[in-house]
């Protein structure tokens, strides 16, 4: 973006400027993930925000423990990832994964589903 300042009975003053649109977070991810009891399932959230963003799994309305969610960071970009590494009947169902920066907040619904036994035989 070009940024130019006219005064009168001055010279024309522009300079080169950096624009940033701050929007509310963006979700990315696969939305259902498959897993069997016993084994382990690992759900990632890709939110790409500028800014201070604040992003978390829910299940049932609670946060879900820390010490099962993994996060990394990049410029505009933060990977939650939610691994359980030893799944019980319980584990399965939708967890929620939302993110909040200062223009709003967003979120998408992730399932985790029990893989069914005709799919783990082919």
């Amino acid at each position: 973006v070009l940024c130019q300042a006219t005064v009168e009975g001055a010279s024309v003053v522009s300079h080169a400027a950096l624009l940033h649109v701050v929007t509310r977070p963006q979700i990315r991810g696969d939305k259902v993930e498959f897993g069997q009891v016993g084994g382990g399932a690992r759900l990632e959230c890709g939110v790409f925000s500028y800014g201070e963003v604040d992003v978390r799994w829910e299940r049932n309305g609670e946060p879900v423990r820390h010490d099962d969610v993994t996060v990394t960071e990049k410029e505009f970009e933060k990977n939650i990832e939610l691994s359980i590494n030893v799944l019980s009947a319980s584990d399965f169902g939708d967890y929620v994964c939302s993110a909040e920066n200062d223009v709003g907040r967003t979120y998408e619904v992730f399932a985790l589903k029990i893989k069914e036994e005709s799919l783990l035989s082919s």
